[in-house]
């Protein structure tokens, strides 16, 4: 059953996007906002990420099949522009709400071409197997204009493995239990398959936070891969 996001966790994605956060901190350290980019974010949730890029002058288009999600992103931007502007006629964060299904309604998405196209965990909602896993990928490298950049961002599977062999249960608040997050090599194969060149990927450690990139050959990391709460993947558009 679809619910609004509560005023307490508004209150702390409206604390993200004003003093940022190590996701956020992380997005914008790969691909830094410019005031003339083009930014959509596929699955935005309450959309506190996209904003940030936003508040920096990027328009931004956040695409959400909820309805509910994209009334708190229309509340967190109006929020975000009350708390940062002084000019009365200054129209704030440019912000552009899609409600559409990435696969059933993707031609409500009708601009192309953007800067950077990324996601928080959206394509680890399909098991492996289901072509949507990667179809949410290629949809992804289909909007991002020649040169720009894909983002994904998900669980770190090796962590919930590891957890899962010790007998423990990866879960998010609210959340099932995200049993099919991808490992680092299973993400640089989806990234190659949508056809994107300079593929990087990188784990995020929560608590430092701190960014390392992967070398999958490399037999030791700086950080453990399976220590780290986040995977990261980033490719460029050909």
């Amino acid at each position: 059953m679809k619910k609004l996001i509560s005023t307490a966790n508004l209150y702390r994605d409206l604390g993200y996007i004003l003093m940022g956060n190590f996701v956020a901190d992380t997005l914008l350290k790969l691909c830094p906002v410019r005031r003339d980019m083009t930014v959509i974010e596929l699955g935005s949730g309450s959309g506190k990420l996209g904003i940030a890029y936003a508040l920096g002058g990027a328009t931004v288009q956040l695409v959400d099949i909820d309805e509910n999600a994209l009334k708190c992103s229309s509340m967190l931007a109006d929020a975000v522009k009350a708390l940062t502007s002084i000019n009365p006629y200054d129209p704030g964060p440019n912000v552009i709400l899609t409600h559409a299904d990435l696969f059933k309604e993707f031609y409500l998405i009708t601009s192309k071409g953007f800067d950077l196209c990324f996601n928080e965990g959206v394509p680890q909602h399909w098991p492996r197997g289901d072509e949507r896993r990667q179809g949410c990928i290629d949809r992804m490298a289909g909007l991002t204009k020649s040169g720009g950049m894909v983002i994904v961002i998900g669980a770190n599977g090796e962590n919930i493995m590891e957890q899962a062999r010790d007998g423990e249960k990866f879960t998010y608040e609210g959340m099932p239990e995200k049993r099919d997050s991808f490992v680092p090599g299973e993400l640089l194969d989806a990234l190659e398959k949508a056809g994107l060149k300079d593929i990087r990927l990188y784990n995020l450690h929560h608590q430092n936070p701190h960014l390392v990139e992967i070398k999958l050959n490399a037999p030791f990391q700086e950080i453990s891969r399976s220590q780290a709460l986040y995977l990261i993947g980033t490719g460029v558009k050909p």
